[in-house]
């Protein structure tokens, strides 16, 4: 049934999501296109054009992804869906699954249109191969593999905290108690989680005992320590950037879905 449910999760979010990354990818091939012909304003459109394209596709990712899960389980269809022999902690596992590997895919594609900006900048500028020279940076310095990996991970993470978190505000805001403030509802309580937990993400940094330590000799490295930012206070000539944060991150997004599965099970509310 699972497996279904996921099924249908891609059928129903796939028309304009899909659409937005053809159109992505037909415009990253233009602008590599339009670099050989060497025409300069047309360039600049088509760099502007993708720019656009890149940013936009990420926000439209989130928002039908966001959208489907209101309308599936407190719109219109909220009748139907509830009535599914399924558990809603499958409902929502569905959910979280195909929602996630759309945004992943939005990430993947806007990292191309970063990279063929570069390329297009470099070859109407005439200067050396930006992508050519990032690889040589990381050739010549192992160690930022590790930093762009680290980077890569905090980015997923971060989108599937996004994504428990605005599902968990979805489904309190629309409970009976705060039905009668329509949208409202869930955007308040989007806020007020986001305002505490960026208090407790703070709070972590200064406080749990893990980060990264940017050392400038005999070059620039960063060296993972147990030690919290504020050793800094005490030792300002050797910055850490704490990590607690993360540690925030994976204490929160299980704690948003078990919350999130017992608020669909039990306090569902439909208009």
């Amino acid at each position: 049934m699972f497996a279904k449910l996921v099924k249908h999760e891609f059928l129903a979010t796939r028309r304009v999501i899909l659409f937005v990354y053809l159109a992505a990818i037909l415009l990253i091939g233009g602008n590599i296109l339009t670099s050989k012909l060497d025409i300069g304003w047309l360039n600049s459109v088509m760099i502007f054009l993708l720019a656009v394209l890149g940013v936009g596709m990420i926000i439209l990712t989130y928002v039908i992804v966001f959208f489907r899960y209101y309308k599936n389980l407190y719109g219109e269809e909220g009748y139907l869906t509830h009535t599914l022999p399924v558990k809603p902690s499958k409902l929502l596992a569905a959910k979280v699954l195909v929602g996630f590997v759309w945004v992943v895919i939005s990430y993947i594609l806007a990292a191309g249109v970063v990279l063929t900006i570069f390329y297009m900048v470099g070859s109407a500028t005439g200067a050396p191969n930006p992508l050519r020279l990032l690889a040589d940076v990381i050739q010549a310095r192992p160690e930022l593999k590790w930093a762009a990996a680290g980077l890569v991970v905090y980015m997923l993470l971060s989108a599937l905290y996004l994504i428990a978190q605005v599902y968990f505000a979805i489904s309190l805001g629309t409970t009976s108690k705060l039905q009668s403030l329509g949208i409202a509802g869930p955007i308040v309580v989007y806020f007020v989680t986001y305002f505490v937990l960026q208090l407790a993400g703070l709070a972590a940094m200064l406080i749990v005992p893990i980060g990264i330590r940017i050392v400038e000799q005999p070059q620039v490295e960063f060296w993972v320590v147990f030690e919290s930012m504020a050793g800094m206070i005490t030792n300002p000539d050797q910055p850490v950037i704490g990590l607690g944060i993360v540690v925030i991150i994976l204490l929160a997004i299980p704690a948003f879905l078990v919350v999130t599965a017992n608020l669909i099970r039990r306090h569902t509310s439909l208009k």
